[in-house]
């Protein structure tokens, strides 16, 4: 039988969301504190020598990872908790990158579907993600960068290009406004509907 891959659909909030307003540039994670998503990774690639100084890394979510989030809060994390959609969606807008630091171990590394990815996108932003096989996959649009899953010195150094070279970080959220419209519900859904129509018809 053959297979057919289609992207999920992305909330239109992200493609429309303003700009959160803040003082300062920075970098956001959100999404589920659980430890396969690479939170320890993150907070190791934020504490180390590498992190470019004085940028400001955003965290939004919730979960097992809370409080580890909590202790390493300081003058470059803050831990805002969960945010309504909408709310989350102009955080995401106004970031310079957003970071999916997924774990390569585990099951969950093999199956997980990296949504806030193109969440990302829809809004714009780049993203930089581990390179585990579903970020990689979802990376051949070229609007982000991806890392070692193993080396969080190597995000922060990433971070660091994408902070610091505003022409890399316009040319990575180009491709992410180029590669999202075929994400928005309105395309996705006729697309499914289509192949489960031809299912039936099997």
């Amino acid at each position: 039988m053959p297979i057919e891959v289609m992207p999920s659909g992305v909330s239109d909030v992200f493609f429309d969301a303003e700009p959160v307003e803040v003082d300062e540039p920075y970098v956001l994670f959100f999404g589920g504190l659980a430890p396969w998503q690479g939170v320890d990774y993150m907070l190791a690639s934020h504490r180390s020598g590498a992190w470019p100084a004085g940028l400001k890394l955003l965290v939004i979510g919730d979960g097992a990872k809370a409080e580890a989030v909590s202790n390493a809060e300081g003058a470059t994390l803050t831990w805002l908790g969960p945010k309504p959609q909408a709310e989350l969606a102009r955080y995401v807008a106004g970031a310079l990158v957003t970071l999916c630091p997924k774990s390569n171990t585990g099951s969950m590394a093999k199956v997980t579907t990296p949504f806030k990815m193109l969440e990302s996108a829809a809004a714009g932003v780049p993203v930089i993600a581990t390179d585990i096989p579903a970020q990689v996959e979802m990376l051949r649009e070229g609007y982000g960068l991806l890392v070692d899953a193993d080396d969080p010195r190597e995000l922060a150094l990433a971070v660091g290009r994408v902070a610091n070279d505003p022409s890399l970080r316009e040319e990575l959220a180009s491709k992410a406004r180029t590669f999202s419209p075929r994400c928005r519900w309105s395309g996705a859904a006729p697309q499914l509907a289509r192949a489960i129509a031809d299912l039936q018809r099997r």
